[in-house]
């Protein structure tokens, strides 16, 4: 199959919420502009709590005092969905696509990011699937991955965030994306072995690449020298 486009990814280990936010906004701009290019940004980020545009503060079980004590954030945000925890040892990736290049609708790409986690799964003898009226991926009735996004003008951010090694007793201080009896898991927790965040990415990047039909390449973030690195399996 003849290779499309070419789409960059940036990674960093640990980015603060604020600061990966503000870089979506920058890039949704640029790629509004006739030159404009793809970009999949991944990373991890502190503990942060994030309120999606339907959201409901009652859906934080705790005060705001106790958050700050934990050293907690709480950012409303304008993706859809309502609250979710991010914290270190979870896949976050943002992709920064118009949707209309690969000839996707909104509800064709959120079963593009679903089919890519799940065959990543796949790769760690994780067997996993959807449930009608839910975004996201389950492992049984626990949920694994959460899917949010915003579209402007076919360009999409905010994306995905997938368990892999975090701490999910914090999962217990939220209705995870306001649902009281969603339980969480992580792939340490189903697989009982701990694979590493950048281990999983890769996996999850040859999906996505094959998925989407483009060629993903590894760059340096804030205009360093590129690395000039394609994604492999």
């Amino acid at each position: 199959m003849t290779i499309q486009r070419i789409c960059s990814v940036f990674y960093e280990e640990i980015s603060p919420y604020q600061r990966a936010w503000q870089k979506q906004k920058d890039w949704v701009k640029q790629r509004l502009e006739p030159q404009g290019r793809d970009i999949i940004f991944a990373c991890q980020h502190p503990a942060t709590l994030t309120i999606g545009k339907s959201g409901k503060r009652e859906n934080i079980l705790v005060t705001d005092e106790y958050l700050e004590q934990r050293g907690i954030t709480v950012i409303q945000i304008e993706r859809g969905g309502d609250v979710t925890l991010h914290n270190p040892g979870q896949l976050v990736v943002y992709p920064i696509i118009r949707l209309l290049d690969y000839k996707l609708s909104v509800p064709g790409f959120v079963q593009t990011l679903e089919d890519s986690i799940i065959a990543t799964l796949a790769d760690f003898d994780i067997p996993a699937g959807r449930r009608a009226g839910y975004p996201g991926v389950w492992v049984g009735q626990q949920k694994i991955a959460s899917i949010g996004l915003k579209i402007t003008h076919w360009v999409t951010m905010h994306g995905l965030a997938l368990n892999v090694n975090n701490d999910l007793s914090l999962f217990q201080l939220i209705n995870p994306c306001g649902m009281p009896a969603c339980r969480m898991t992580s792939m340490e927790q189903i697989a009982g072995r701990r694979q590493t965040v950048k281990q999983v990415l890769t996996r999850f990047l040859v999906h996505l690449g094959d998925c989407l039909n483009c060629q993903l390449v590894y760059e340096q973030l804030d205009n360093e020298k590129d690395h000039s690195e394609p994604v492999s399996g």
